[in-house]
């Protein structure tokens, strides 16, 4: 947290040896989506922000990449961070086949 924002950190990586991808790939396209909900408080509206980024996929080392999220999750909320990747070919067209679907849960917490 970081005073209206929710900050996400991917570290610093080399995208072709540290994730698997199809072949032709060229870039990844992240999306990042939080939710937070109070628990078994009187005010349980969900709030829920999201951001996009790409990245390419190549053998060179990528700077650890920090994104903001504007919501501000209350104490005694409990937030979920989930991260989706697309593999993004040399058409520049996205990878659809359901092998090549990765998404994973990266954090959940109360705060």
């Amino acid at each position: 947290m970081n005073g209206s924002m929710l900050q996400c950190t991917i570290p610093a990586l080399i995208p072709q040896k540290h994730i698997v991808a199809p072949t032709g790939t060229t870039s990844l396209r992240l999306q990042i989506l939080a939710c937070s909900n109070e628990l078994g408080g009187a005010d349980n509206t969900p709030t829920g922000s999201k951001a996009k980024t790409a990245i390419l996929y190549t053998d060179k080392p990528q700077a650890a990449l920090t994104i903001n999220l504007p919501m501000a999750p209350r104490p005694d909320t409990l937030t979920v961070v989930c991260l989706t990747m697309e593999y993004i070919a040399t058409d520049g067209e996205p990878v659809t086949l359901n092998k090549w679907k990765p998404a994973a849960l990266i954090a959940v917490g109360k705060i």
